[in-house]
């Protein structure tokens, strides 16, 4: 049970080495991932692994979402196809913001930030990101499983000065011109805890 504490892509390399391997074969692996979201905060999508905000990337990932991921190794060795492992895993993470920016805040109601009571399309210049993620692994054949709860806080910073606030009409100025982009953050410090809620 121990393995099930590391992510898939370690234990895909595990069961590699530990597959019966001879000068005379040879195999070709074959890693079929299927993921699928719900509850997925709204503005946010993910492309090929990345998380975008309205279609940026913008160094930040959501606060709220729910993701199922069904992850199958096969080795296909002299035209046999043998399944090696089948595994599951459920994501399920929330939080909240908090900022020292003055006249922003964020509403926990409608998940959105707010300057001068408005609500507005993007983040502050500096805020801090706090989540609680509760994982859940285990293998597809077997009814027991692992469930993790991460806790993670993350403090963000505008990742450059050529960016500013335009009070009057709330959005943000690239080299104090409108731009169609968002700024892009940085994680300026960040915290991590762990702890396993079921063996």
């Amino acid at each position: 049970m121990k393995f099930l504490n590391l992510p898939f892509y370690v234990l895909i390399i595990i069961n590699f080495i530990l597959l019966p391997i001879t000068a005379q074969e040879r195999y070709t692996t074959k890693v079929f991932v299927n993921k699928k979201y719900d509850n997925l905060e709204r503005r946010w999508s993910e492309i090929d692994n990345e998380w975008l905000y309205d279609g940026q990337k913008i160094g930040i990932t959501p606060l709220f979402y729910s993701c199922a991921t069904d992850s199958i190794v096969t080795i296909e060795s002299q035209n046999i196809i043998k399944q090696v492992k089948c595994k599951k895993e459920i994501r399920c993470s929330s939080g909240y913001y908090t900022t020292n920016e003055e006249n922003w805040y964020w509403s926990e109601t409608d998940t959105t930030w707010y300057f001068m009571n408005q609500p507005v399309n993007g983040y502050p210049k500096s805020f801090t990101k706090k989540t609680t993620e509760i994982v859940k692994r285990s293998h597809c054949e077997s009814s027991e499983y692992v469930e993790i709860s991460n806790n993670t806080e993350e403090h963000y910073a505008i990742s450059s000065a050529l960016w500013s606030w335009e009070f009057k009409n709330k959005i943000w100025l690239f080299e104090n011109k409108r731009s169609e982009k968002l700024p892009t953050y940085r994680v300026v410090k960040s915290q991590k805890t762990e702890s396993i809620l079921t063996e």
